[in-house]
């Protein structure tokens, strides 16, 4: 296949999927570098972001008025790609697959573009119930490591010091999946942040007006239409349910940062 990959600059995108398509799916890849860090708020950044959808607008044309290409794959949330280069891109004829990474906290972030992909995979199933009203057309495509690079590079396999390991920062879901692990006797060792009491959670969002009167118009307001009262219950119910998941659980073996 001749593949068009619109992807953030992220190591883990190089590595994973980059070198996979290219090794096992690829006749032709071509690599189309969207922004990794969201900055709506500046008017710089949305400027950059429409000079880039010009761009890849243009790529997308040339490649398959040349014949050079057979499928668009995504890993883009709305903030990037707008809804006029996604009907620019889908007049092209082209199957567009879009890659959604974090269907536990940012699922709807894909909402506006939904309709026009072939394909939504997803990392995880989580709120894929929410996400089929915009597009039904879901497949499960779970996160997965590229044994050829980490394999020529794991030199002597070392003797395994615990049962279960986890390496990340704190998150609520992941607490509930550790917890489960906990639950049936399993012993997690973590290294990661924001683990142990009183430790910080790692990143923190920034919130401005500009990203908040978007997020309220191109999300709050369409998801009201479609899923109803549910859309404004749902989040509300979560938001004070989670004083109990961001508390870690006990029985953790947590040995911060690594």
């Amino acid at each position: 296949m001749r593949v068009l990959a619109v992807v953030p600059p992220d190591p883990w995108v190089e590595v994973n999927v980059l070198q996979t398509l290219r090794q096992h799916y690829c006749e032709d890849l071509y690599v189309f570098l969207c922004p990794e860090e969201n900055q709506l708020g500046l008017r710089q950044w949305r400027a950059r972001r429409d000079a880039l959808n010009e761009d890849l607008v243009r790529l997308a044309g040339s490649l398959r008025s040349t014949g050079r290409l057979d499928v668009i794959f995504f890993i883009v949330y709305d903030d990037f790609l707008t809804v006029e280069t996604a009907k620019s891109l889908r007049a092209l004829g082209v199957p567009m697959v879009n890659y959604h990474i974090d269907m536990v906290f940012q699922w709807y972030r894909v909402i506006r573009t939904a309709p026009f992909f072939d394909l939504l995979a997803v990392a995880q199933m989580s709120n894929a119930e929410h996400l089929a009203a915009y597009n039904p057309n879901i497949e499960w495509m779970p996160m997965a490591a590229n044994p050829g690079f980490y394999h020529s590079r794991a030199g002597a396999v070392p003797a395994y010091q615990y049962q279960v390991s986890f390496i990340g920062s704190f998150n609520p879901y992941r607490r509930a999946l550790l917890a489960e692990c906990v639950r049936r006797n399993i012993t997690p060792v973590v290294f990661g942040q924001g683990w142990r009491s009183g430790e910080s959670q790692g990143r923190k969002f920034k919130w401005d007006p500009y990203k908040v009167l978007h997020d309220l118009r191109f999300y709050a307001v369409p998801r009201w239409r479609v899923e109803g009262l549910a859309s404004v219950t749902g989040p509300i119910t979560r938001k004070y349910s989670r004083w109990r998941a961001l508390k870690p659980p006990a029985g953790l073996d947590c040995r911060g940062p690594c």
